[in-house]
């Protein structure tokens, strides 16, 4: 049986496109294998928060669809108003204004 000492196993394992990192030779490889990891388990955060918390185009949508229900109801007890009651309305409103 073969020993394989652990950086050639990660070589390996990395040539077959398992897990792992290619070893780095340089500090510069080392360096910028650091900076990637980091930036991935960034981006995966900020993707877990806009699951979590939606985005901000996500939570506009969430509060006009209340204001349009409330607008769609007060719509539907407008419609069963007569011409005389909607007039009456309507000088109230401009009298408050």
């Amino acid at each position: 049986m073969l020993k394989i000492n652990e950086t050639s196993n990660v070589e390996a394992r990395y040539k077959a496109g398992g897990v792992g990192l290619k070893p780095a030779t340089t500090k510069g490889e080392f360096l910028t294998q650091r900076v990637c990891v980091v930036y991935n388990f960034i981006t995966m955060i900020e993707w877990l928060i806009k699951k979590l918390l939606g985005t901000k185009s996500d939570r506009e949508v969430k509060r006009l669809r209340k204001v349009v229900q409330r607008i769609t109801q007060r719509e539907a007890e407008n419609d069963k108003l007569s011409n005389l009651e909607l007039r009456q309305m309507s000088i109230e409103l401009h009298q408050k204004i």
